[in-house]
C-alpha cells in the first residue's frame, strides 16, 4: 500500500470539525458574517477543490468586485464632496450586471450634479460681469433645485432694481436734474 506524504498532499475532502461542520463550512460561515458586516478581507483560507473550491473562488471573486466598487464609489464620494471636483468618474473594468448598473448610476449622479453646478456657475459669473441676461438651464428638485430658483430671483431681483434706478434717473432728467445712468 502506497503512503502518501500528508504534507504535500491536498486533503482528499474538507476534515471534519464536529457537530459545526466542515472546516470549510466555518469558513465559509466566517467570511459571509464577515460580507455582511463589511468587511470585504475575510476568505476561506484553505485550498478546497471541486465544488467547495469554487465556492470559495466565487466569494473571493464577489469580495473583490465589492471592493473595487465600494473603492470607486468612495473616491466619486471623497472627490466631489470635500474635494469639491463633481466632474469625476468611477472607473471599475470588468463589471456586470446590477455592479455595471450600480456604478453607471454614480458615474450619471456625478455627471448630472456637474451640469447644474457648471450652469449655476455660469449664471453667478455672468452676474459677476455685469450681464443680467442670464438665468439657470437645468430644472433641478431639492436643495439644487431651491439654489437654482434663488439664483433666477436674485436675476429678476436684480433687473428689477436695474430698471427702476433706469426710470428713476430718466425721470430725474426729464425733470431737469443731472441724474446719471448707473455705471455710465
Amino acid at each position: 500500500m502506497d503512503q502518501k506524504d500528508e504534507s504535500t498532499q491536498p486533503p482528499e475532502g474538507p476534515p471534519e470539525t464536529g457537530a459545526g461542520g466542515s472546516a470549510f463550512t466555518r469558513e465559509l460561515l466566517e467570511s459571509l458574517a464577515a460580507l455582511n458586516n463589511g468587511n470585504f478581507g475575510v476568505r476561506p483560507r484553505g485550498e478546497y477543490g471541486g465544488i467547495e473550491g469554487e465556492i470559495a473562488h466565487t466569494l473571493s471573486a464577489h469580495m473583490n468586485q465589492m471592493s473595487l466598487v465600494t473603492a470607486a464609489v468612495r473616491h466619486v464620494a471623497h472627490q466631489v464632496g470635500p474635494e469639491g471636483n463633481p466632474g469625476i468618474q468611477a472607473e471599475v473594468a470588468g463589471l456586470f450586471g446590477e455592479w455595471r448598473a450600480m456604478v453607471s448610476e454614480v458615474n450619471g449622479m456625478a455627471a448630472i450634479l456637474t451640469g447644474q453646478l457648471a450652469d449655476v456657475k455660469r449664471v453667478i459669473g455672468a452676474l459677476a460681469a455685469g450681464d443680467l441676461s442670464q438665468k439657470t438651464a437645468v430644472q433641478a428638485n431639492g436643495e439644487l433645485g431651491t439654489i437654482t430658483g434663488s439664483l433666477d430671483d436674485l436675476v429678476d431681483r436684480l433687473v428689477e432694481l436695474k430698471n427702476a434706478v433706469e426710470r428713476l434717473v430718466a425721470s430725474q432728467r426729464a425733470a431737469g436734474g443731472q441724474g446719471e445712468a448707473v455705471g455710465g
